[in-house]
């Protein structure tokens, strides 16, 4: 029997492979719970004049505004690792996102 979900796997059958212990890649995605939000508010005024008996105008008036995404508790976060960061190190250059810190004698990863 051929595993469907991982056809290469050199164990055969994944789920027996995990039940065993011999499981060498697992992923889990959830989706966490959000409380987001965004209004979007309009009005719309509109009116017919009649200026004479063979002409008439007709005026319309629409407004549209929408507030900004948010998230009621703060809890949306978005990293850019590969934006700059402003960081310009002399013998370095820029940093993209947060790669590297530098503390005088030491320049490590984070």
């Amino acid at each position: 029997m051929q595993d469907v979900f991982n056809p290469d796997s050199s164990q055969g059958n994944g789920l027996a492979s995990l039940l065993v212990g011999w499981g060498t890649w697992g992923h889990v995605g959830t989706q966490p719970p959000v409380a987001d939000k965004s209004k979007d508010q309009g009005i719309y005024v509109q009116d017919d004049w009649k200026v004479s008996q063979r002409l008439t105008v007709n005026l319309r008036l629409r407004y549209e505004w929408s507030t900004p995404f948010t998230e009621r508790f703060n809890r949306l976060v978005v990293v850019d690792y590969n934006g700059d960061t402003g960081i310009d190190i002399p013998g370095l250059g820029r940093l993209k996102g947060t790669s590297y810190l530098a503390d005088g004698k030491k320049r490590r990863q984070w």
